[in-house]
């Protein structure tokens, strides 16, 4: 596993990594904006509205999932896996339907696949925060609910409409076959938009 944290990691002889080449003829040379964060070193300048800053806060533009924080971003042999956190305080009690806010640590780690990255499957790694109650009995304890993906989903909301857009024009196993995931996990997405209304 390649971890972008690893500076000295796959680097030419400008110190730019070889994924974010100084040489492109898409990109004149010059046209490259160091982002000024040794663990994302060299971060060329794709877009033309694209201004040297934080290469974290230039991840969460591209990732435009709101309440959220970039942590690190990994690249492996299946995609790229971006670890994120919430920068959302508080939920709603899951027994009273309060708003609570006193953290109970965190719940399990779970991964999602977002929209692509640059060709790349991406997925979001998150492990979303838990409060605690402190006006019903016994004091439950609630995790954090998104608004950007749904509960039982393996997938972000903004994903699942991706999918559902691709499926206006082809099959199911069309779908499948191009996004590289599983026919029922399609299935899924169209039953769970379903019962949504």
């Amino acid at each position: 596993m390649k971890d972008l944290h690893d500076t000295e990691h796959n680097c030419g002889p400008e110190g730019y990594p070889s994924y974010f080449p100084g040489e492109n003829p898409f990109f004149p040379s010059g046209n490259t904006a160091d982002s000024g964060d040794a663990r994302y070193p060299g971060i060329p300048a794709v877009f033309p509205w694209y201004a040297p800053r934080s290469s974290d806060a230039f991840l969460e533009t591209l990732l435009n999932i709101p309440g959220v924080a970039v942590e690190s971003m990994e690249i492996t042999g299946e995609g790229v896996i971006i670890t994120v956190r919430s920068t959302v305080e508080g939920t709603r009690c899951g027994r009273c339907g309060r708003e609570i806010c006193r953290p109970y640590g965190h719940g399990r780690e779970i991964t999602l696949r977002h929209l692509s990255l640059f060709g790349n499957e991406t997925h979001i790694r998150i492990c979303p925060p838990r409060y605690q109650c402190v006006r019903c009995e016994g004091s439950p304890v609630t995790t954090q609910k998104a608004s950007w993906h749904s509960q039982r989903s393996p997938h972000t909301t903004a994903y699942e409409n991706h999918i559902l857009t691709q499926l206006v024009s082809s099959t199911v196993g069309d779908v499948s076959v191009r996004e590289h995931v599983g026919y029922e996990a399609v299935m899924g997405i169209i039953a769970r938009r379903i019962e949504l209304g």
